[in-house]
C-alpha cells in the first residue's frame, strides 16, 4: 500500500501544513534538511510504485524519444532523491547558510504546491485522486531541492525536449528554450525554475 502512514482524508491537511512549514524557511541548509525529512517518509515500496506508474504514463511517447529522455527523467526523480538524502546524511546542509535565492518566488512556489498537488493537469505523474496527490507532492519536494537549495534547473542539464532543444549550461547560467512555454500551466515547476529562457 502506498504511504500507509497517512489516511486519504488527511492528505489535503498534511500537504497544506507541510507546505506552510517549508514556506517559512529562509536558508538553503535548513530547507535541505527539512526536504530530506519529508522525502524520507516515502519508503522503497512507495518509490517503486511511483516509478511503475511513471513508466506507464510514458508509454505513448515515441520509442526514439523515450530512449533519449528516460535517463534524464530517472535522474530528475531518483537521482535527486539519492543526492538529497546523501547530503543530509553527511551533514552537508548544516554548513549551507546562504539565504534562499528569490524568496518571493520561493514563497509563491509553496502556495502553488498546496493546490498543484491535486490539479488534474499536473505533469508528469498522472492524476488519480486520493493518494496520487502525495506522489505529486513528492515530485514538488524534489524540485524544490534542486531549484531552491542547489539553484539548478528543475529538469537536469541535457534533458531533451521536442524540437531538438535541451537544457544546458552556458557560463554561470542555465538555459532552457522551453521555460516560458509553460506559463499557462500554473502548477508547472518551469515557472519557478532558475534557468533562463532561451531566445
Amino acid at each position: 500500500m502506498f504511504r500507509p502512514d497517512i489516511a486519504v482524508q488527511d492528505i489535503p491537511t498534511e500537504i497544506s501544513t507541510i507546505s506552510t512549514e517549508l514556506k517559512s524557511i529562509t536558508d538553503k541548509g535548513s530547507l535541505g534538511n527539512a526536504l530530506a525529512r519529508e522525502v524520507s517518509k516515502y519508503s522503497l515500496l512507495d518509490l517503486s510504485l511511483m516509478g511503475a506508474r511513471f513508466s506507464q504514463s510514458l508509454k505513448h511517447i515515441p520509442p526514439s524519444y523515450h530512449a533519449k529522455i528516460m535517463p534524464y527523467l530517472t535522474e530528475q526523480f531518483f537521482g535527486a532523491q539519492h543526492r538529497l538524502i546523501q547530503m543530509s546524511h553527511t551533514k552537508q546542509f548544516d554548513t549551507m547558510t546562504d539565504p534562499i535565492s528569490n524568496p518571493e518566488l520561493y514563497i509563491s512556489y509553496w502556495d502553488m504546491v498546496s493546490h498543484g498537488s491535486f490539479a488534474p493537469d499536473n505533469q508528469p505523474i498522472p492524476h488519480g485522486g486520493g493518494k496520487e496527490a502525495l506522489a505529486h507532492f513528492y515530485y514538488y519536494l524534489l524540485a524544490a531541492f534542486v531549484m531552491f537549495v542547489m539553484d539548478e534547473p528543475g529538469h537536469p542539464v541535457g534533458t531533451p525536449f521536442p524540437g531538438g532543444y535541451t537544457v544546458h549550461k552556458k557560463g554561470q547560467h542555465y538555459i532552457c528554450y522551453i521555460r516560458d512555454k509553460e506559463k499557462d500551466v500554473l502548477n508547472s515547476i518551469c515557472n519557478y525554475c532558475p534557468a533562463i529562457a532561451g531566445e
